[in-house]
């Protein structure tokens, strides 16, 4: 591969508030990865958007290190964006209920109507919330290509 700057988005839903964009960027604070990022999407070390209480987890088998590992460009920036869906204790409830299913719940005669329940606190049928996604999804992705395309040293 012969690219030069890598940028990349990783989207997820459900963490977050509804209606945030929480962005998780991995690179190391200072490197040029977290700067760039950060420098596409406003963020700061000040923003911890739904880790405001605490450290952020130590996440294993992201995409972030995957492509660092497999791509040797010499600039590679990016981030995790999570769109929010509900408050903490409606995705918690949510997680928890998607685990059942998996294991325990399989042939409770209202599986269907509990996976529904999960798709939808991860990915809300709520109109607003759909018509939000849609133009802020567009939006963040203009922003990293810009980023990528302005990168310098």
């Amino acid at each position: 591969m012969s690219a030069k700057t890598i940028g990349f988005i990783d989207w997820h839903t459900g963490l977050g508030r509804f209606g945030e964009v929480v962005y998780l960027i991995f690179d190391d604070k200072g490197s040029a990865g977290h700067e760039a990022a950060a420098g596409w999407w406003g963020r700061s070390d000040a923003d911890r958007g739904a880790f405001n209480a605490g450290a952020v987890p130590r996440y294993e088998g992201l995409l972030c290190r995957a492509i660092r590992q497999e791509l040797s460009a010499p600039r590679i920036a990016g981030a995790v964006v999570e769109l929010g869906t509900g408050d903490e204790f409606t995705i918690f409830r949510a997680d928890r209920l998607d685990r059942w299913l998996w294991f325990e719940g399989h042939d409770d005669p209202q599986h269907e109507l509990f996976r529904e329940d999960y798709k939808n606190a991860l990915c809300p049928n709520d109109v607003a919330w759909r018509r939000w996604a849609l133009s802020e999804g567009p939006a963040i992705m203009t922003r990293l290509v810009e980023g990528v395309r302005t990168w310098r040293d």
